[in-house]
């Protein structure tokens, strides 16, 4: 999926079983600080139906590949917003308790769909080589933190207790998509009381785990 011309918009069409499942669109473009091109990720998308099957890694990879091949090493990308969206609207969504509050925020991480692991890690791998990818990631993870910091403030958590709970239940689930743990969903669920009870100090009653397993059930 190209056009002629150096700085005209390029782009792939990722497929699945013959199917389009996504797509992205970048370009080319002179900068006043390097003798070479910039490339601009301009948009990424993946099917909701296949997120968590690495569409949107693969698309990033393809337009690295790309950009390499004519010498361009920094490709940058000013949004995030297939993964950030998701957590910020779960944590913000109202609750009557904090442990529904939390359990909202567990959606994200139990379905795939809503948050991609593998795109997040792609992101984060390339911001180790682009300073403006390092930047969004950055202003992501930050929206991320306060919005599930203000959730335990809204439940009465004072600031400071707040803000590490946040840390905590924020930075432990990317740590496992880091470590690349092949937990399955199912494992981890089964100690969700305990999880619930880590994250807020409260005892959850059985009802919230049947609301929680009836999520994961209709997935």
């Amino acid at each position: 999926m190209f056009t002629d011309g150096e700085f005209e918009p390029k782009g792939f069409i990722a497929t699945l079983d013959g199917k389009a499942v996504g797509l992205t669109h970048y370009l080319y473009h002179r900068s006043g600080w390097s003798e070479k091109n910039n490339c601009y990720l301009q948009d990424l998308f993946a099917d909701p139906e296949v997120r968590g099957k690495g569409v949107g890694a693969a698309l990033i990879k393809a337009v690295q590949d790309e950009a390499g091949k004519i010498g361009v090493k920094n490709v940058y990308w000013m949004t995030h917003e297939t993964n950030a969206t998701a957590i910020v609207e779960r944590a913000r969504r109202p609750a009557d308790t904090i442990i529904m509050g939390v359990m909202n925020v567990f959606e994200c991480w139990a379905d795939e769909r809503l948050f991609d692991p593998r795109l997040d890690f792609a992101v984060r791998e390339w911001a180790r080589r682009s300073d403006d990818v390092r930047r969004m990631i950055d202003k992501a993870d930050e929206e991320r933190l306060l919005a599930i910091r203000d959730m335990y403030r809204r439940h009465g958590y004072e600031s400071e207790d707040a803000f590490i709970r946040a840390r905590v239940l924020y930075y432990m689930q990317i740590g496992y998509y880091v470590l690349d743990l092949k937990e399955p969903v199912e494992a981890r669920v089964s100690h969700l009381a305990a999880y619930l009870r880590s994250f807020t100090g409260l005892e959850p009653s059985e009802a919230d785990v049947t609301h929680f397993m009836r999520f994961i059930a209709a997935r």
